[in-house]
């Protein structure tokens, strides 16, 4: 069934392809980014496409974010400052925070269901490497930096559960893991994989840290796409973390 959707974030890695792989589908998108961190070039496409209607936007701004969430079916939330480790402390807790809390209010607004995108770092320090959706979330000191990224994350889930039950609010929970694929855009704040593979590329020595016996799940764009899709046509997956 057609569906009119928003996806917040729209120019980075994930919000790019999920754009495409929406509108092939046949649905109606909305998507909203301010080039904090993606790039015009991922939704050049897009933009062409008859279906997709693109706002240049930060999703602080609420007022905007009520506009073009109106009479939307489902919002995917994948806005979101990443990891502070070089900078932007204080930016990634109000992105990640307040603008999690603004998209909640539209898609409750709109009566909208919304798919929330989190990340494997909520897990922190977790000791156990079979980490399931239930397993313990330990994260290091707060005068540590790198854990401002996991711990507005973990609020984030936390608001989407509290507006689920008080509003009844159909909300799911995606957390992402080490996604890559040919449109990333490195970076200082480039995971290993993407280090690698263009190291490889450019017949550069591979840089590896501490002893190399580090692990680290990694998951394929086309993969992260196919799993959101399905989270997106099953409701089976409202109150859940996947």
């Amino acid at each position: 069934m057609r569906k009119k959707v928003l996806i917040t974030g729209v120019a980075g890695l994930i919000g790019s392809h999920l754009a495409k792989a929406l509108l092939e589908q046949g649905h109606d998108v909305a998507g909203v980014d301010d080039f904090s961190q993606g790039v015009r070039a991922n939704i050049e496409p897009c933009l062409k496409h008859e279906r997709f209607r693109f706002l240049e936007e930060s999703i602080l701004s609420a007022d905007r974010m009520k506009e073009v969430s109106e009479g939307v079916a489902v919002i995917f939330h994948l806005a979101a400052q990443k990891i502070p480790r070089y900078g932007g402390y204080l930016r990634t807790l109000e992105v990640n925070v307040k603008g999690t809390e603004i998209m909640l209010e539209c898609a409750r607004r709109a009566n909208a269901r919304l798919i929330f995108a989190s990340t494997d770092d909520v897990y922190g320090k977790g000791v156990d490497s079979s980490f399931t959706e239930e397993s313990p979330l330990v994260l290091g000191e707060s005068r540590v930096h790198r854990w401002g990224a996991a711990a507005s994350k973990i609020y984030g889930e936390h608001l989407c559960f509290g507006y689920a039950e008080k509003y009844g609010l159909p909300i799911a929970i995606v957390r992402y893991s080490g996604v890559y694929g040919p449109t990333y855009q490195l970076s200082k704040l480039s995971g290993a994989q993407d280090l690698f593979i263009a190291a490889a590329l450019s017949d550069r020595p591979i840089p590896i840290h501490g002893d190399g016996n580090q692990t680290r799940p990694f998951t394929y764009i086309s993969d992260a796409i196919d799993a959101t899709l399905k989270v997106f046509e099953t409701p089976y997956a409202d109150g859940e973390v996947i």
